[in-house]
Formats: structure tokens, C-alpha cells, sequence
């Protein structure tokens, strides 16, 4: 419900503090898989975990079939699906090849681009690089609330470097891990709104 009362409270001119605001955007069904891309290239030790989930989400492109498809290959070519995905071989068949090619691409370039441009700028070129985000934004109302969400994520993103000068996104992602715990209750709201609700 965080996203329609954000709206709601914003058109009614009413000023607000979410508390722990990062973990609730980070639940967004939508949101998943990107936070999920964030830790596959920034925490390779987790990389084994989140392949197969990533690969079969927006975000890999994959549908479920393919992704069975994919498996067998890798079973029949006498690797793991990692090893696939990491160097794909030329015969694999085109409708398989392009997205694992795409995702890898994305792999390669994210850690550039979030060095170069931080966490924020990193999201806005996953905005423009993954197909998945252009198809939402031509189904338009639709899709409403994933766009909403999508939206949310890319503030908080944005206010989070905006608070940490030069922080990176494995910051990003060790304050997301901690404030999944919920907010501590002895941590006074935000002192910069002090009239929020």
C-alpha cells in the first residue's frame, strides 16, 4: 500500500518521512529482480542463488520454457548453467542466445557504469539498456503501479546518494540488507523533515 499512499498524501499537500523506506521499495515485486541484478554482479559469492531466478525474471527475459531449455543445454554440453551464461557458446539457438547475451553484456558493463556515474546513474542506464522497462513503459496505465515502483526505486536510489556523497552500490546494498531487519525504534525520524508525518 506504500506507493498509493505516497501518492495520496502528496496530492493532498501533506509532507511525509517513510521509515525504512528502502526495504519497503526493495519488495516491490518489479523491484526484485533489479535489487537481485545489483547483488548477482556486486556479490559474486551469490551469484550461484540468484542465476536461475534472474535468468527466468524481467530482467533476464527468459520465459519458464526457455529457461528449461537453457538448463539442458548446459546438462548436455557438460557444464553448469554459470559457466553457459558466462561464455555462451556459438550454437546455441537464437531465441536463447540474445537474452543470455544481453545479460551478460548488462554484467559486464554494470560495474563501469555504477563506478562512473554511482548507484543512481547505474539504475538510470539499466532503465535504458533492459527491454523489459521499455515494454512497461509502453503498456502505459496498464502497468501503472510497476512504473510507480520502478519510480520509487530510482528516489531512493537518488536520495540515497544524495545523503552519501560517493557511496557505491555495494553500500546501497549493505544499507538495504540492514534495514530489512525493520527500523530500529530508538532512531528518531529524519531530522530534515521535522513536521512530516
Amino acid at each position: 500500500y506504500l506507493t498509493a499512499l505516497r501518492h495520496a498524501l502528496t496530492r493532498h499537500g501533506v509532507p511525509f518521512v517513510v521509515v525504512a523506506e528502502e526495504a519497503a521499495v526493495a519488495a516491490e515485486p518489479v523491484n526484485r529482480p533489479v535489487i537481485d541484478l545489483l547483488r548477482y554482479v556486486f556479490q559474486p559469492d551469490r551469484r550461484d542463488e540468484l542465476l536461475e531466478p534472474l535468468l527466468g525474471s524481467g530482467v533476464g527475459g527468459l520465459t519458464p520454457h526457455q529457461l528449461r531449455r537453457l538448463r539442458r543445454e548446459a546438462r548436455v554440453r557438460q557444464m553448469s548453467l554459470a559457466e553457459l551464461v558466462a561464455e555462451p557458446p556459438v550454437d546455441l539457438p537464437p531465441d536463447l542466445a540474445e537474452p543470455v547475451a544481453l545479460f551478460g553484456r548488462i554484467v559486464a558493463e554494470l560495474p563501469q557504469e555504477a563506478s562512473r556515474s554511482g548507484p543512481d546513474g547505474a539504475f538510470f542506464w539499466l532503465w535504458k539498456t533492459l527491454p523489459v522497462f521499455h515494454d512497461l513503459a509502453r503498456a502505459g496505465e496498464d502497468r501503472r503501479r510497476d512504473l510507480d515502483a520502478l519510480a520509487a526505486l530510482g528516489d531512493v536510489l537518488a536520495r540515497f546518494v544524495e545523503r552519501r556523497p560517493g557511496a557505491s552500490v555495494l553500500d546501497y546494498l549493505a544499507t538495504l540488507e540492514a534495514a530489512e531487519f525493520g527500523p530500529d525504534p530508538w532512531v528518531p525520524p529524519e531530522e530534515r523533515r521535522p513536521h512530516a508525518v
